[in-house]
């Protein structure tokens, strides 16, 4: 209900401005306007405790009501003096108190201002494009702590510009960065620029490196396996950096989601025809690492690899340390599910007894039944990564003292990719292989699997094969379960 009304405002908001001779478009978005103006808090109810501060509840500013507070004031300044008057105080009266107000009444700062994730620049954007806007002299007393909220996200991307939160979220945090970047520049008459920053031109690049083929992505983290990249971003971000920004397809572009009206004055303001036949994200040989964040993405024009190290610890963390993903003829073979479902135990510290962000939905070893353990300390080495070879020791995420190492390595191949796990532990560890796939697998014979016209073929280390279907409230995949024969220390397997 919440997001739903965001979208018949935003429908409206834009219908009311294509066709201004058509009443009932501006009539339903007056009504509609009111509505979200009476609601006790434009806090999402999932975010109450979490961003509880003191401040009363109808105050708290999350993502979601400085979203609310961005939209109102730019269907305030679009619609101008064409919105009833009753509306446009009601919008300038419920803004101020609940979003301009209470953050600089608040004690202190908001929790999210030190966060180095989305949250830091969809606030702190929103915010600032609110209070220019609408109130620009209060934007000057708010812009010192809306700017360090904006260097806090800035950090944390790699110096390579690599978002370890994943697309979706890239597409979220960076989204609300560079629309309130833009409307800073223009607001200082240029005197306050981040676009002349290395790093946000390199921070621009992120999706061009995960594209794996098609809109099919690297989805680490709670993200998702496709990819539509927000048509009037990208297109800005080229316009920006001519030569370093590859465009996608116009078929993996959109809107953005319709609940966001600044993703949609976005696209009316920045989308280029000129920018519409170019495909310039190819299946063409290419290989990334990013030593920081650890993520390797190899592709060929036959298959595309991608698999990380890193620790979990992670924004949106999965304990993952070591997963990989293939895809051929543009589909996951070996898969990352996403996100689980988002309710409240999922944002908890019972967040890895829920399936997806466990280890045990992603095609990594299971040790004596245990999957690998949340926290900093549960990380990666990685030894080498080369457009040949990525191979890193992963035992550390398991904090089993039992095991010393487990150095897993990745070959890249001609028509595919071998992997081999080599295991230092005491004798009597249980070791399973797992994988991971939306597909049905089929076990052709004794050391062979077919997965949608791949093969995985693995060594006589196996003592039994198990394939079994798992069903969560928002997926359906299959586990490929490889139990080791006692006492190996190696597993060798191909995917082809």
């Amino acid at each position: 209900s919440y997001f739903a009304r965001r979208h018949i405002m935003n429908a409206s908001a834009i219908l009311a401005l294509i066709y201004p001779d058509e009443n009932k478009y501006l009539k339903k978005l007056c009504d509609i306007v009111f509505e979200i103006c009476n609601e006790y808090t434009w806090c999402l109810p999932s975010h109450v405790d979490s961003c509880d501060s003191g401040v009363e509840v109808s105050n708290i500013v999350d993502l979601f009501a400085a979203e609310t507070g961005f939209s109102l004031a730019e269907i305030y300044v679009l619609l101008g003096e064409r919105l009833d008057s009753l509306v446009r105080e009601r919008i300038t009266s419920e803004v101020n108190r609940r979003v301009i107000t209470s953050t600089l009444d608040q004690n202190g700062r908001w929790w999210w201002e030190s966060k180095t994730n989305n949250w830091s620049a969809v606030c702190a954007g929103s915010l600032g494009c609110t209070a220019m806007l609408l109130c620009p002299e209060k934007f000057e007393e708010m812009k010192p702590r809306l700017n360090s909220a904006i260097e806090n996200y800035i950090s944390g991307f790699t110096s390579d510009g690599m978002c370890p939160e994943g697309c979706s979220y890239w597409d979220y945090g960076f989204g609300f960065f560079v629309i309130y970047a833009d409307m800073l520049e223009r607001f200082t008459d240029g005197a306050e620029s981040y676009f002349e920053r290395e790093k946000i031109k390199a921070m621009s690049t992120f999706l061009q490196k995960v594209y794996l083929e098609g809109n099919v992505v690297a989805n680490f983290s709670d993200a998702h396996q496709t990819h539509t990249t927000h048509i009037g971003i990208i297109h800005y971000l080229k316009s920006r950096y001519p030569n370093d920004v590859k465009l996608p397809s116009a078929k993996n572009c959109g809107f953005g989601r319709p609940d966001r009206f600044s993703y949609l004055v976005a696209t009316a303001s920045w989308a280029d025809k000129n920018y519409s036949g170019l495909d310039e994200i190819a299946s063409e040989k290419s290989c990334v690492y990013d030593r920081e964040c650890q993520w390797y993405v190899n592709k060929s024009s036959k298959f595309a690899l991608a698999a990380k190290g890193g620790c979990n610890a992670e924004s949106h963390n999965h304990n993952d340390i070591g997963h990989f993903i293939f895809v051929k003829c543009g589909k996951q073979i070996f898969a990352d599910l996403g996100a689980g479902l988002y309710d409240k135990k999922y944002f908890s510290d019972k967040r890895y007894e829920i399936f997806e962000p466990s280890s045990f939905s992603h095609s990594v070893p299971i040790i004596d039944n245990d999957g690998q353990l949340p926290g900093k300390e549960y990380a990666a080495c990685v030894i080498e990564a080369t457009d040949k070879k990525f191979s890193l020791d992963i035992a550390a995420a398991y904090g089993n003292a039992k095991v010393k190492s487990i150095v897993r390595c990745f070959d890249i191949l001609d028509d595919g990719i071998s992997i081999t796990d080599r295991f230092c532990a005491s004798d009597g560890v249980n070791i399973v292989e797992r994988f991971v796939t939306w597909q049905k697998p089929q076990i052709i014979s004794d050391g062979l699997i077919e997965v949608d016209g791949t093969t995985l073929a693995y060594s006589n280390d196996v003592a039994n094969c198990t394939v079994t279907k798992k069903t969560t409230d928002l997926h359906e995949c299959y586990l490929i379960d490889l139990v080791l024969k006692e006492g190996s220390g190696i597993f060798t397997c191909t995917i082809k």
